[in-house]
């Protein structure tokens, strides 16, 4: 058993025939990451290949995996040992208790490293050599033109731009699997020193990363074809810059990454721990192999709650069927085993506005200690108000990805909405001049008109721009557009308005509760769910009541918006019918 900082590093001995048919022989030493071991990290992808190729490794057979071997092969220096931290030869991967230790190791293994080879694989057989190096030059073409200006660069002399084109397509995203896995983003990200090799030729993370910056340049980069292959790179590389940089925050790396693929599910958290502060997730950062799936997410919300001191580790909740779930998953733990969708802006339109509401401002504290005490639990028991129950759902529809707007169906929705809001919104005897310019009915809370409400609520009550993020709160003319957006006449309006209700709407259905409140939730929200404001949450959550062993429980459904409580409005008691009497809720 290795000692706490202590690790295993591989020592690749010399060739002096440089040839495949050379066998691989290594040494392994044992060193203290305390005494600066002088070392090169391999990331590569582990795949599910059979381990079908052998070394002798401290005079031993081992079988390891064909890419591995091609790498080792490629890494052979003919005249001096080459020392390597290598995850699947320097980790005993049938011991857990070692696992574990070494896991926990990682961010220091890989920000210690003199340099990270991020092996690609080798070059595709139906890619000439010289085209792949014609792919590399253009790459640091365009990192001239970024260092130096277009009129400094040097254009590189192609024969084949076609050639070229297919070589850059099969080094991207769906091509090559590196871009894929989860453990590749932080051994892309912790080193000092990245390189990038692919076959017989190297690439210097600064030129790719450099080259970025002009992907989009149409001087540079001068056909569709090329900018859409260049893509495949491009897009994963500039993603990389957040975590590389130190600007994710933990949701942001959390839930940025969750499409990527792990081999083991529960290094979908543990692949990234070495990327987060260390103490923030005291339980998780122990990377305990013996726990389930489910249990190590489990652990990992409670722990986010219990950090933040507030519920916004329950906001971003991509459901899926059932069929996708992990198995004996607590519904109101997140799911890093289900990959949700990808990009898609309901997500980053719930945590990106998440701090802009205060739905329990006026409520009591959230009760960490009765969080803490469930530690390991399956339940997760929340004090709040419930505040009223749904009675009305009009469906929604769903995006199957990020970018997808269908104008014409979502203003049509837009229309259906309104329709049922009116009609089952609370039939208020009084009256009032509403900003619109005429006399409507008192939405509950007598602060507008019912009309007015829904109109706030398909905007979430703010403008968001581009990315998401809300800029400022709205103004006469963002309720004046909306209501051409209701009447099916958008023309004029501004682009960030429409931005802002189709992010409202897309994977979310309307509903209306008993007293008459308009909100948009999860599309699986039912007739019969509660609206209730959890101690702690900014925003409401919807939650369904459930019969369970112990007695009475509740499923949790998600976060909602519901027009009228979102800026603690119920804790000012200023909407009647309201009963605050603070409950427990238990959910499974």
């Amino acid at each position: 058993m290795l000692l706490e900082n202590e690790i295993r590093l591989l020592s690749l001995l010399p060739a002096s025939d440089a040839a495949s048919t050379t066998p691989i022989k290594c040494d392994i030493i044992i060193a203290a990451l305390s005494d600066n071991p002088d070392y090169e990290a391999l990331s590569y992808v582990w795949g599910s290949e059979p381990r079908n190729q052998s070394i002798q490794l401290a005079g031993c057979d081992v079988s390891i995996s064909p890419t591995l071997h091609s790498a080792l092969l490629r890494l052979r220096l003919p005249d001096r040992t080459r020392t390597l931290w290598i995850d699947q030869l320097c980790i005993n991967q049938q011991d857990l208790d070692e696992k574990m230790q070494q896991v926990q190791l990682m961010r220091h293994i890989y920000t210690s490293c003199s340099r990270c080879i991020i092996w690609m694989g080798e070059i595709q057989e139906t890619i000439r050599l010289e085209d792949a190096h014609a792919a590399f030059q253009f790459l640091h073409y365009m990192s001239e033109v970024h260092c130096t200006g277009i009129e400094n660069a040097v254009v590189p002399s192609v024969d084949n731009v076609e050639g070229m084109v297919k070589a850059i397509w099969s080094l991207g995203y769906g091509h090559n699997q590196w871009w894929e896995r989860i453990w590749t983003v932080q051994e892309a990200s912790l080193p000092k020193d990245l390189t990038m090799q692919w076959g017989p030729l190297t690439l210097p993370w600064s030129i790719l990363d450099n080259a970025t910056w002009n992907w989009t340049d149409p001087e540079v980069v001068n056909t569709d074809e090329l900018s859409r292959a260049l893509g495949g790179v491009m897009i994963h590389a500039i993603w990389l810059d957040g975590p590389r940089n130190g600007v994710d925050d933990l949701y942001c790396l959390i839930h940025k990454w969750r499409h990527r693929k792990a081999s083991d599910v529960r290094d979908k958290i543990y692949g990234l721990l070495g990327l987060c502060e260390t103490g923030i997730l005291p339980r998780t950062e122990r990377c305990d192999y013996s726990l389930s799936p489910a249990e190590v997410f489990s652990t990992l919300t409670r722990e986010l709650i219990l950090h933040d001191k507030e519920l916004k580790a329950l906001t971003p909740y991509l459901r899926e069927d059932s069929s996708n779930t992990t198995p004996d998953m607590p519904s109101w733990a997140i799911d890093l085993g289900s990959t949700g969708q990808v990009d898609v802006p309901d997500l980053w339109h719930q945590l990106n506005g998440y701090q802009k509401y205060c739905a329990s401002k006026g409520l009591n504290q959230i009760d960490l200690e009765l969080i803490r005490s469930e530690m390991g639990q399956s339940s997760l028991s929340l004090r709040g108000v419930c505040v009223d129950k749904i009675i009305q759902i009009e469906k929604g529809y769903k995006k199957s990805q990020g970018w997808e707007i269908n104008f014409s169906k979502t203003e049509c929705l837009i229309r259906s909405w309104y329709n049922v809001a009116m009609r089952e919104a609370a039939d208020g005897t009084c009256e009032a001049q509403s900003s619109l310019g005429r006399s409507e009915k008192l939405y509950p809370g007598e602060r507008y008109s019912c009309k007015e409400a829904f109109l706030r609520c398909i905007l979430g009550d703010v403008i968001r721009n581009h990315e998401n993020v809300p800029v400022r709160d709205l103004v006469d003319k963002d309720l004046e557009d909306a209501w051409k957006m209701v009447s099916l006449e958008c023309d004029g309006v501004d682009w960030e308005t429409r931005r802002t209700v189709y992010g409202m709407m897309a994977n979310q259905n309307m509903f209306v509760t008993k007293l008459g409140l308009i909100g948009t939730g999860h599309m699986d929200v039912q007739v019969g769910d509660e609206v209730w404001i959890l101690n702690g949450g900014k925003v409401p959550f919807t939650i369904r009541p459930r019969v369970v062993e112990v007695g009475f429980g509740h499923t949790f459904v998600g976060h909602c918006y519901v027009q009228g409580i979102m800026f603690g409005e119920a804790g000012e008691k200023s909407i009647s019918g309201v009963d605050l009497t603070e409950r427990t809720a238990c959910l499974w």
